[in-house]
């Protein structure tokens, strides 16, 4: 009896210091859980903080180079509007002169010559200068008519490049709430080489065709990150000579991005774009076609989901286009048009066409 009841005790002891370890066991566990998220929670807000410096350092220097630039622009009008200025002293100066010397002339002659070739010589002369003012007022009239044109070209584009700007920091910072860092860090790296790109050409009215061609490309690769299920494609005649065909400033990549936010967005898979860039007699034709959910669609998403947001950049490019049709005597062409498949839209087809003219501006706008 005695040796079952120290029996007993012993497998109550040993039932006891089991159910103490595995407490023990228990709690350990607990405190390594609750240090590895607390070592993973200050990972994350290190790699969003360093994130955060990295994007607010871009934005300084962005806006630096464009503080630059606005700079640079100021001084060359201050220098334009000097030397005008001098050239109409010079000429003022050169005009009293001529007549200073006539009249010196003119005293040498008798009385009754003197008075009747003066009377002459006033009336030519204020004939010639009022000849002369018009011509002037003409120029200083085309001059200024064309300083607006330019001023407004280049205002259009400063409203142009922060449309894009603001769907490209909404899609960075997409990345960063999905923390997504090595896309977000690929992302950014991207996009700052797009704004370089940007401010390079950002005075040039006009560009060979191969660098918007490079800044589609580098545009699309952006995009691919966001949306890795898009399949885009870059076709080019080869009729075309890339490097001396001319086309204004950054004026596809808003269709392009069109077909993408409001075409392509809708669609779960299957997203697919082709560009497509080919050569006429009168024009060079660029088309963006996507298979996405159509214009109609689209517009009714819109009205469901975006009421209050009202896109500008199909309203600065038609801008755009006038001020180049008026300055340049030629008109881009634009139309759209659904994609069918068997009675059904599938898709929406862009069409640009940019009169063949208008590359002979390239040797204007570039060196």
């Amino acid at each position: 009896k005695e040796a079952g009841t120290k029996q007993e005790q012993e497998q109550k002891l040993a039932v006891e210091k089991l159910r103490f370890e595995q407490l023990r066991a228990d709690d350990q566990i607990k405190q390594a859980r609750i240090s590895f998220e607390k070592q993973l929670q200050f990972e994350k807000a290190t790699a969003a903080e360093r994130f955060r410096q990295d994007l607010l350092l871009a934005q300084t220097k962005l806006g630096f180079e464009q503080d630059r630039a606005a700079q640079t622009i100021l001084q060359q009008k201050e220098i334009a509007q000097a030397n005008v200025q001098k050239e109409k002293a010079v000429a003022d100066e050169r005009i009293k002169q001529e007549k200073a010397i006539a009249a010196q002339e003119k005293r040498s002659n008798r009385i009754k010559m003197i008075a009747a070739f003066l009377i002459i010589s006033l009336l030519f002369i204020t004939v010639l200068v009022r000849q002369r003012n018009r011509q002037i007022r003409a120029v200083d009239k085309a001059i200024a008519e064309h300083k607006v044109a330019d001023m407004e070209m280049q205002s259009l584009r400063a409203q142009l490049n922060p449309h894009f700007m603001f769907n490209s920091l909404n899609a960075i910072q997409e990345l960063i709430l999905m923390e997504e860092n090595e896309k977000s860090h690929s992302y950014l790296a991207r996009f700052s080489k797009l704004m370089r790109l940007m401010l390079e050409n950002t005075e040039k009215p006009f560009i060979p065709l191969q660098k918007e061609i490079d800044f589609i490309k580098l545009y699309l690769s952006l995009e691919n990150l966001r949306i890795p299920e898009l399949q885009y494609s870059v076709t080019v005649d080869p009729a075309i000579d890339a490097e001396q065909t001319a086309i204004p400033n950054m004026i596809l990549q808003p269709y392009i991005e069109n077909a993408i936010w409001h075409g392509l967005s809708h669609k779960p898979t299957d997203k697919k774009l082709q560009i497509r860039i080919t050569k006429t007699k009168a024009a060079i034709q660029y088309e963006i076609e996507d298979n996405g959910v159509g214009r109609k669609k689209s517009a009714e998403l819109k009205s469901l989901f975006r009421k209050e947001h009202k896109s500008k950049g199909m309203e600065l490019l038609s801008k755009r286009f006038k001020l180049l049709s008026k300055e340049l005597g030629a008109d881009i062409v634009t139309s759209y048009e659904d994609v069918m498949n068997n009675g059904e839209v599938a898709g929406t087809l862009v069409t640009i066409k940019v009169p063949n003219s208008f590359s002979e501006e390239i040797k204007k706008s570039t060196p």
